[in-house]
């Protein structure tokens, strides 16, 4: 699995190479998730972002994030189905902005991740 400082260090050099980076609120909820996810409060992180993408105020930026921060939570659990679902409701959110590539980056690097621990636990059933 992934550490989060990798994963952390690799979305600031991608958002400072396109000069795109998250609004302050944003930020602020995904050092909140991360938090949570790191208790183990994964109910309350999900509860939280649920609750976000209800609000008809969010952009689809916003949005692209709730969901992408939805996957980062599924992915503790190792639920991958659903890391596949959140991230692709991730991209369609990423497509309905003007930063299409710049979101379609993310989604494709977050999916290479999922694809890797994947590959990496059918290894460890398998052997």
């Amino acid at each position: 699995m992934q550490k989060p400082q990798n994963l952390l260090f690799f979305l600031v050099v991608v958002f400072k190479c396109f000069g795109q980076s998250p609004s302050l609120e944003i930020q602020k909820l995904e050092k909140q998730i991360y938090s949570l996810n790191n208790k183990f409060e994964y109910e309350k992180s999900q509860q939280i972002l649920f609750e976000g993408i209800k609000n008809p105020a969010l952009t689809p930026e916003d949005k692209f994030y709730h969901y992408l921060f939805l996957s980062f939570t599924y992915k503790r659990l190792f639920d991958y189905p659903k890391v596949i679902e959140f991230l692709e409701k991730a991209k369609d959110e990423g497509n309905r902005t003007k930063h299409t590539e710049f979101f379609n980056t993310i989604f494709q690097c977050e999916m290479a991740y999922v694809f890797f621990d994947i590959q990496n636990m059918t290894l460890l059933i398998v052997s």
